[in-house]
């Protein structure tokens, strides 16, 4: 009773008061879980800020910096609270593919390359920054160097063949926002497209007399960052500069100022050629377009069967070299500003759908019984080719293991898989 006659509230004893606020806190543990999941998976770990973590969750910033000091640690938590589970569910589902019978993946599977979900989103856009943040990089090429070897241990393959049908795996999911869209242009049904695409990557990847192939001797190139020649003298300065800023920096953190500094030139030099920095920008996408369209399929026109193997050994050594790391960097990061900038995007549909448009013509130019369906054939192939290269280029920027594999039993796979489906199936036009 109190002093007036009525009767008060009564108060919680002290054994529930402590259990409400730890089930209060980790209601909220388990919200900025999920919702900051979201915003890496959209944004990336760039992107992510505590404002609109604090909106998105409806909670004051107080619990968000009780918990996390910097985006950094909010990705470092993830990686290890939530996505390394996540990450072994991958590859178990990924080696179940490969050691099975079955015509096409699992819809588990399948549904990660058609909409890859949030969890993978967020997986490959930390893997693709962590080199950037010291604390990440440590715990991201630790936990990721042991969970590839448990996989090349436990897999029915060759280390080499392992390593691949990761790094088709990783690529994959990587190149799934940009490349599930409209940016497929010959074939728009992704859905479709993946389930005739991966059998082709087991049928490379299984392949009993590749994997008793003689090791390939070929030594890992240089390949340079993109090198455009142009007609305005400041052009050849800014573009390969912000191509550098971009490869250690990242595209959000690439400014007018550190592309200025790079150049060795004054601040406004750029907006003598340039509007804007967007309009700097999309001729840097056209110049690592043309220059990736270059260094992936150009290389390989014309080529016999065993160089074919050779050059793509070396490629495998070259793309996970220590010294060609700028490379590596600039294309995980251009992979990055198309995932999240729809312009870039954009701009890399049309490149890419020329680069197609001209390369069937060709195509149909060199062999005289050359079909549509011989073509999507190749571009089949050629999907697979270039998730590996990306999913390579993913791992190696965070872990530094990969430059001992010997490539040799996929490339001798791939090889046999593109001259006996498509290329022996087909007559050179005679001059």
């Amino acid at each position: 009773m109190s002093l007036y006659g009525a009767e008060t509230m009564s108060e919680p004893n002290s054994a529930e008061r402590p259990k409400r606020r730890r089930r209060n806190a980790a209601a909220n543990d388990e919200l900025l879980d999920n919702v900051a999941l979201e915003l890496i998976a959209q944004h990336g770990v760039d992107g992510l800020s505590f404002s609109e973590l604090s909106e998105k969750t409806g909670l004051t910033r107080a619990p968000i910096y009780a918990r996390f000091d910097s985006p950094e640690d909010v990705a470092a938590e993830l990686w290890s609270k939530i996505l390394l589970s996540h990450l072994d569910d991958l590859f178990a589902l990924n080696s179940q593919w490969y050691e099975s019978d079955q015509e096409v993946p699992s819809s588990e599977l399948l549904q990660e390359f058609s909409s890859p979900s949030v969890k993978s989103s967020a997986l490959v856009e930390i893997l693709a920054v962590a080199r950037r943040f010291p604390y990440l990089q440590d715990i991201v090429a630790r936990d990721l160097a042991l969970k590839i070897e448990s996989y090349i241990e436990n897999a029915n393959a060759p280390r080499g063949v392992a390593v691949t049908q990761l790094s088709v795996l990783f690529g994959s999911l990587f190149l799934a926002p940009i490349f599930n869209s409209s940016m497929n242009v010959l074939t728009p049904d992704m859905s479709e497209s993946w389930k005739q695409s991966l059998p082709i990557a087991r049928e490379i990847l299984t392949d009993d007399v590749a994997w008793g192939a003689e090791p390939i001797e070929a030594s890992a190139i240089e390949i340079p960052l993109p090198s455009m020649q142009f007609d305005n003298e400041l052009l050849d300065i800014f573009v390969p500069a912000t191509m550098l800023v971009i490869s250690r920096s990242g595209y959000e953190h690439a400014s007018a100022n550190r592309i200025a500094r790079e150049a060795g030139r004054a601040f406004n030099a750029i907006y003598e050629i340039f509007p804007n920095k967007e309009a700097l920008m999309t001729r840097v996408v056209s110049a690592w377009v043309e220059d990736g369209i270059n260094i992936a399929f150009t290389p390989f026109l014309g080529l016999s069967a065993d160089d074919f193997a050779s050059r793509s050994v070396m490629m495998g050594r070259s793309l996970v070299s220590m010294g060609n790391r700028p490379f590596r960097n600039l294309r995980n990061e251009m992979t990055l500003a198309a995932r999240h900038h729809e312009p870039i995007t954009e701009n890399m549909v049309r490149l890419y759908a020329e680069a197609a448009q001209h390369g069937h013509v060709a195509f149909s130019e060199m062999y005289s019984n050359a079909k549509d369906e011989t073509f999507l054939e190749l571009g089949r192939i050629g999907s697979i080719v270039r998730s590996n290269g990306f999913g390579l280029c993913l791992m190696a920027s965070c872990v530094g293991t990969l430059e001992d594999v010997d490539w040799t039993p996929a490339s001798r796979g791939h090889q046999r898989c593109l001259y006996e489906r498509v290329i022996s199936n087909l007559t050179l036009r005679r001059e």
